[in-house]
């Protein structure tokens, strides 16, 4: 044996109490010799040889992914070292990372744990199997659950394509294996935007094994993010029926209903989805966000949405969210700002909290850094509707009316011909220019598209500004 035979990669803040049990576990009875990397050596200026070293020599490759994992640079360089044909790579993930924090990877099939004890079984456990395989003479680049492992830590790291590549390769060297499919489908589906061939995967998967619950999940999520909500439905109570415990699939039906207006039972299966899963911080966000938009109940939303972030304060949603919570509903206007800054810290690309923190600072008459967060909105999203409608309520505000807030206005209906309000703001905006052919022009097309949308009072507002236009302009 060489002097390390298993390298165990992991971040130091919070993984190291389960990888000196496995690594105990490991070298018990002088089975294998495991290299930690702060466990093992001092730091000083020999350090990275003596990694570069233990990852030149070790046959088997262990990834124990806890919270921060991801992040750590050390991790990645690591895995990068020993990414060739090689090694054995065998990733674990702990079970109460959600998926927000591993790019939905608690949907794949994979290695996971719980505590230190399932940790060592489960990795003991895959280097039996290894082993068996080699002692049949199944080569690494003939297994092909080795390139599903290597799929699921591409997928991990966001190495997205090189983790489609792995998984087209475990199928390639076994077509019916499932879940090599149902882990592509996700792929496709998550982070390469290719629905038809995500769900032909996941469909696929599903034929191969009728009873792989997390390929009816993550079907169903797909026909829920496609608006195919009947289909979505059925798929995702059958995912339930087949393991009644799957805390996800409970939290996407509670998805699919709040889409379906069912807030009620939406509000029972996030319930059920945190009853299984205490420590999941989406369904607590989902919770927290439903009780304030649709159910009204501001304390027990806050207590979601709080909840969300102490288990997961690198959930940018959650916090976004309760910034618009605490500006819209509870008037805690500097508990907000703070609320929708952590979430840009955390995604500075996430253009709804830019949009929401414009939103804030405009109510707060900070004009200038207001229409700054409105620009980066669209900046980062040029297709936000609502951020250019922001955008041109603030520039009537301003004053820039015709060239500017006009434009912003008209890009809304360009973007979503059927957002009324957008119609009503021109309506206001003409009638202030005096442009009284095309203000009446727009109040009647909001006032079809507010009928059409069942918004009573909003008809009865435009009938009594026809009724009385003359009021506030010339006769047309």
């Amino acid at each position: 044996m060489s002097k390390y035979d298993v390298f165990i990669s992991y971040e130091t803040g919070t993984g190291t109490s389960y990888v000196k049990n496995l690594k105990e576990a490991l070298e018990k009875n002088n089975k294998h010799s495991c290299f930690l990397a702060d466990l093992s050596m001092d730091k000083g200026a020999e350090r990275r040889k003596r990694i570069d070293d233990a990852l030149e020599e070790c046959k088997y490759f262990v990834i124990v992914i806890t919270a921060s994992t991801l992040e750590s640079e050390d991790v990645k360089k690591e895995y990068e070292k020993a990414n060739n044909p090689e090694k054995r790579i065998i990733p674990c993930k702990w079970k109460k990372i959600t998926y927000s924090e591993t790019g939905y990877l608690s949907h794949l099939q994979q290695i996971e744990f719980k505590n230190e004890c399932e940790l060592a079984n489960e990795v003991i456990r895959e280097i039996k199997n290894i082993d068996e395989k080699e002692r049949k003479g199944i080569s690494v680049n003939e297994d092909a659950e080795e390139f599903l492992n290597r799929g699921n830590l591409h997928h991990h790291l966001r190495m997205f394509e090189k983790a489609e590549n792995a998984y087209r390769k475990a199928i390639q060297l076994n077509p019916d294996y499932d879940d090599a499919r149902n882990n592509l489908g996700n792929l496709l589906m998550q982070h390469l935007k290719s629905y038809d061939e995500a769900e032909n995967a996941l469909r696929e998967a599903i034929r191969l094994n009728p009873n792989l619950a997390e390929a009816h999940n993550n079907l169903g999520n797909l026909l829920n993010n496609l608006n195919r909500y009947k289909e979505a439905e059925n798929v995702l109570r059958e995912a339930i029926k087949l393991n009644p415990n799957l805390a996800e699939a409970h939290n996407n039906l509670g998805l699919l209903l709040k889409n379906l207006t069912r807030y009620g039972g939406a509000e029972k299966e996030y319930m059920e989805a945190i009853r299984l899963n205490p420590d999941y911080a989406d369904a607590h966000n989902n919770l927290g966000n439903l009780l304030m938009r649709y159910l009204n109940h501001y304390k027990e939303a806050e207590n979601a949405l709080r909840e969300a972030i102490r288990l997961n304060p690198n959930l940018a949603e959650a916090h976004n969210n309760l910034g618009n919570l605490l500006m819209h509903h509870l008037n805690r206007y500097d508990e907000a700002e703070n609320a929708l800054r952590e979430a840009i810290r955390i995604d500075p690309d996430y253009a709804n909290a830019h949009n929401n923190l414009g939103v804030l600072l405009d109510d707060l008459i900070r004009y200038e850094e207001a229409e700054n967060a409105f620009r980066e909105a669209i900046r980062l999203n040029p297709n936000y509707a609502d951020a250019h409608f922001n955008l041109g309520i603030l520039l009537e505000h301003l004053k820039r009316y015709y060239e500017e807030a006009e434009k912003e206005y008209k890009e809304v209906i360009k973007l979503n011909p059927n957002y009324a309000y957008a119609h009503y703001n021109l309506w206001i905006l003409y009638a202030k220019i005096e442009k009284n052919k095309d203000a009446k022009k727009e109040i009647l097309k909001a006032k079809d598209l507010f009928g059409k949308q069942g918004r009573t009072n909003e008809v009865k507002l435009c009938d009594e500004i026809l009724k009385n236009y003359e009021q506030f302009t010339d006769n047309i």
